[in-house]
This record gives structure tokens, sequence and C-alpha cells, in this order.
């Protein structure tokens, strides 16, 4: 009978203790919690990027446009020139100028169907062709179990 009493009175106080609770339950949640907080500010990232990618491009688009024939803008038809000017303004991407892919053809010449940006084609028109500037870089990704994010976009102007 001391032995079953003995046994009682351990395992009475340890239900009554609670040191530790609070590491046991941070334990349970908060692996759920960086994760999901980490998830936020990879989706926040990728919004940024994809801002910044939209942005460079139209920028890139508009100056073609309207000063390619004049000495303001005399890259417009150099892509190496363009990636250089597109990733001035991308933050968030690593080593831009090697992994932009970069692409420009006449708008009659883009399929209707989906298709993925290869960098291939850098046709530059003749002036009044309409023209398709698409551009895909991937960003950094830190959060467990997400590969890759690419963000990407697409312009389309008038060649002067």
């Amino acid at each position: 009978m001391t032995v079953r009493r003995l046994g009682m009175h351990w395992l009475g106080r340890f239900r009554r203790h609670d040191g530790g609770a609070t590491a046991v339950e941070f334990a349970m949640v908060g692996g759920v919690f960086i994760t999901l907080l980490l998830g936020v500010i990879q989706f926040g990232l990728f919004f940024v990027s994809t801002f910044q990618i939209r942005s460079a491009v139209a920028e890139t688009v508009a100056y073609a446009s309207v000063f390619s024939n004049t000495e303001l803008f005399p890259d417009s038809r150099d892509q190496d020139k363009v990636r250089e000017m597109i990733c001035k303004d991308l933050t968030l991407v690593p080593n831009c100028t090697e992994t932009l892919k970069l692409e420009q053809m006449p708008l009659q010449s883009l399929s209707t169907g989906k298709h993925a940006i290869t960098g291939n084609p850098f046709i530059v028109g003749a002036p009044g062709d309409v023209l398709v500037r698409r551009a895909e870089v991937g960003i950094v990704t830190f959060v467990p179990g997400m590969s890759s994010l690419t963000v990407r976009t697409s312009s389309i102007f008038l060649q002067r």
C-alpha cells in the first residue's frame, strides 16, 4: 500500500506542477507562427518585386516609344542596355543582369496561347511596328519548402 501511495503522490504532484508549460505551448505553436510570418514577408517581397518589374519595363517601353529616334535614349534598341535599365530598378533580385529573361517581338508574331518567356528573341522592328516587350526574373525565397518564385510582365508599345 505504501508503494501505491508513493506513486499517486508523484502523479498528483506532476499534474499540479505547471513549470515549463509555456515552453511546451510555444514549441507547439511557435513553428507554425514563424512559418506563417515568413510566408507573409515572402509574399510581400513577391508583390514588391512584381510592382518593380512592371514599373521598370513600362519605363523602358515609354522611353523606347517616345525617344527611340533621338539622342535622349539611343539604347532602346540594344537588349543589354535595356536589361541594365530594368535591373537598376529591381532591388530584390540578385544577379539581375544574368537572370533576367528579356524578349521583344512584333505583336503579330506573339501567339495567343501560353508560352514561356525564353529571353531569346529581341526583335527591334521598324518604325510604326507594334512591339511587345516581356520580362521574367526569379526573386529570393527564404521560406522552407518554397522552391522558387518568378515575376513576369509584358508591355505593348509602338516603335517610332
